[in-house]
């Protein structure tokens, strides 16, 4: 059972999400679990960093034109220094969602749905507290 790229990974664009999905799948293929992945996209030419989840940082560069895939870890401090430069101030990419972050892969259970919620809120509103006394007061006969 194959499980869709939006369960795991928050895309920070809606329009990218099948370039994004390319780029973990390719890191996974490579060995890297991606938790963080950002990047430009420059006339075909995909280019950025995807951050491991042992927190190791690695450079990709994907032309689409070949199917030209290519991921090279970030080795001394001068390209882990930009590597994490581009992690701040690339505005394309993907995010893994943390457990606390969003509904599990089991198909959300345990989760409270918004409508739910607010039916629950609805039901404290109207409803009779158990403890409270049904008489009548000198305001309300």
């Amino acid at each position: 059972m194959e499980l869709e790229f939006s369960t795991y990974y928050k895309s920070l664009t809606a329009d990218h999400r099948l370039d994004e999905e390319f780029i973990v799948d390719k890191a996974i293929e490579s060995g890297v679990i991606p938790v963080e992945l950002r990047y430009i996209d420059m006339r075909g030419v995909l280019r950025g960093v995807v951050k491991s989840s042992n927190d190791m940082l690695y450079y990709f560069h994907y032309v689409q034109d070949n199917d030209n895939f290519r991921l090279v870890k970030a080795d001394d401090p001068f390209k882990i220094s930009e590597a994490n430069r581009i992690l701040q101030t690339c505005q394309l990419g993907c995010t893994l969602i943390k457990a606390d972050d969003g509904p599990p892969p089991s198909g959300g259970q345990g989760v409270i749905n918004e409508e739910v919620d607010i039916d629950q809120q609805d039901d404290l509103l109207t409803d009779k507290h158990p403890a409270s006394a049904m008489t009548t007061t000198p305001d309300r006969p």
